[in-house]
């Protein structure tokens, strides 16, 4: 067995909220001025040029702006409890909206019938249901420029008539060509109930800052979490984290003399970092959307990033792909079966996993797992596609690496292996069910001698990388870390041959790694 536990890998997603974005090519309006212009050498021209201020700051906009300021609502308050339990409900069993809409209209009427006074203000639709929990409605919006990406207040926006860009980018400029406002329109006619109307173009949607550390602050564990920077050991000499920096050390509140960041106010006073990160938004996905957002500086790096509750690295995380056809639904055989309930068992610490047909004679807690799995014959990330023996069009691009945590739990080494096949299987734990996208791999033994591996090294014989590498052409036996998530898959490599010794020759497996890391 080449290693033991599997090393894991995390997801970051940002977190921010983000929509569709409306997109409607319209031709930019081009104005030719005069280009007899006049200089003017003096120096205060020049320096009314240098004093000038250009208006790019964005909309002014009240608290009463979309979601803005909707309360969070007491889930034991009243009739609240009753609509969270349902939207728990299609949580678990993966119901679509218009499910929940009619069990919404059910439970409604069941109530009034009941008592009508008490629950005549029950949701009447899943519309208003995410409503009253703020869900959806938490977005500011701004008209934006394709152009120049001045943003305007959506409110302000005239909507029977088109609006152009009134930015200018050199206001007092003694060329009038280059004073000349950005003029592209920013509407585009859309039919409504009320006839044709002017909507933005595109919009650039933000969240309330102040409703999202409303929800942070009311989230169990994240006082206490902003607090733990106050017992980080202070060691002068180290630089391990922000808090070890000269900034956070002497930066000093605005409001008084003293230093902004203190123990007393340690879950009060917060140092958001600016971050900018892309992904893309949807399956098959041709383009990526760019993402602007604050990171709290006062928690501790595990948890600055983290939108994976709890575990991580076990497979049911999301990931920037899909997998692909072929695909087949089918039953695992026994043999491997097994490997995927061990792996299970190893994944989750607090559960324990067994056979459906042996579920007989296990104890109350155990969760069976079921052989039938759905099988994919690709993988896409991002813009790697890789193969299986599954699917015998894409035969070539089957080989791929993953890294390993070794026996003594301080080393890792990456392992080349041949994919047999993806595919997603799903378990039932007690919060909920859990699907998870894995892969069947056979991984390569290692070569007796650490010498004949790295072969083709130049120089440094201390130095165990290489740009090609030698493996035995043989499998190690199934075990299981032939199952692993497919976010652990590091990267795809080339397969070769190459023989070795005049007297005795041996062909070996060449490694050719193919310099494109995935980081998921």
């Amino acid at each position: 067995n080449p290693k033991q536990k599997q090393a894991s890998s995390h997801v970051s997603f940002p977190l921010v909220v983000t929509e569709q974005l409306l997109y409607n090519s319209e031709e930019e309006q081009a104005t030719n001025e005069d280009e007899d212009v006049y200089f003017n050498e003096d120096e205060d021209d020049d320096n009314d040029l240098l004093g000038q201020h250009v208006n790019f700051d964005t909309p002014e906009y009240d608290g009463g702006i979309e979601g803005a300021e909707l309360p969070i609502p007491d889930i034991n308050a009243g009739f609240t409890w009753i609509v969270y339990w349902i939207f728990k409900y299609q949580e678990r069993y993966r119901l679509p909206d218009t499910a929940i809409d009619s069990l919404l209209k059910f439970v409604r009427y069941i109530l009034v019938l009941v008592d009508e006074n008490t629950y005549s203000k029950f949701p009447k639709t899943l519309y208003m249901a995410r409503k009253l929990f703020g869900i959806g409605n938490q977005l500011i919006k701004f008209a934006t420029c394709k152009k120049c990406c001045k943003l305007y207040a959506v409110k302000d926006l005239p909507t029977d008539q088109p609006y152009h860009c009134t930015f200018q980018d050199y206001p007092n400029h003694p060329m009038s060509n280059l004073r000349s406002y950005c003029n592209n329109i920013i509407t585009k006619q859309i039919p409504t109930n009320q006839g044709m109307m002017f909507k933005p173009s595109l919009i650039f949607p933000i969240i309330s800052i102040k409703r999202r550390l409303q929800q942070l602050y009311n989230t169990k564990g994240f006082e206490e979490s902003c607090r733990k920077w106050t017992n980080q050991p202070n060691n002068e000499k180290e630089l391990a984290d922000i808090f070890d920096g000269r900034i956070w050390k002497t930066f000093e509140d605005p409001n008084n003399s003293q230093l902004f960041f203190r123990h007393e106010v340690a879950n009060s006073h917060l140092g958001i970092m600016m971050n900018l990160d892309w992904f893309q938004p949807f399956d098959n996905s041709q383009y990526s959307v760019g993402v602007i957002y604050g990171v709290i500086c006062n928690l501790p790096r595990s948890e600055r990033f983290k939108n994976v509750k709890e575990k991580a690295g076990i497979g049911s995380e999301p990931f920037p792909g899909a997998l692909l056809k072929p695909k087949k639904e089918a039953n695992l055989p026994q043999d491997i079966l097994k490997l995927l309930i061990e792996y299970y068992n190893s994944a989750y610490d607090n559960y324990f996993f067994i056979s459906l047909s042996d579920i007989h004679n296990a104890l109350p807690e155990a969760i069976g797992v079921l052989p039938k799995v759905t099988k994919f014959g690709r993988l896409r990330i991002g813009v790697e596609v890789i193969g299986s023996t599954f699917s015998a069009r894409h035969i070539r691009s089957v080989n791929v690496l993953s890294q390993f945590i070794l026996d003594d739990n301080h080393t890792t080494d990456i392992y080349p292996g041949q994919v047999q096949f993806f595919f997603e299987h799903t378990i039932h734990l007690p919060e909920g069910s859990k699907t998870h996208c894995l892969a069947f791999v056979r991984w390569y033994k290692k070569t007796e001698n650490r010498k004949y591996r790295f072969h083709c090294q130049i120089d440094n014989d201390d130095l165990n990388i290489c740009n090609i590498e030698l493996w035995e052409n043989e499998f190690y036996e199934l075990s299981r870390d032939c199952i692993i998530p497919i976010h652990n898959i590091l990267g795809r490599f080339v397969a070769g041959k190459m023989t070795i010794g005049k007297k005795n020759p041996k062909s070996y497996l060449s490694v050719i790694p193919i310099n494109r890391k995935i980081h998921i």
